[in-house]
């Protein structure tokens, strides 16, 4: 499987995307390229279905990282 540390990392990216939208190709890459996604599931515009889960996945895998107690 995918290590939580990557969930965390496409949650900090899929974020990014949200403030500056022409990261996004470089979100699909990315996503595509760890065998996340495939290919077909993007195109040119922006999914707002799969950031929004993905910065939720991030979010709950980086808690999931830091002692009890700890959370942002």
């Amino acid at each position: 499987g995918i290590p939580p540390q990557v969930y965390g990392q496409l949650g900090e990216m899929a974020e990014a995307v949200l403030k500056d939208k022409s990261l996004y190709p470089q979100f699909a890459d990315q996503m595509i390229r760890i065998g996340v996604a495939d290919p077909d599931d993007f195109t040119n515009k922006i999914d707002y279905q799969i950031l929004i889960s993905i910065i939720a996945m991030g979010r709950v895998c980086r808690e999931m990282g830091q002692p009890r107690g700890m959370t942002a």
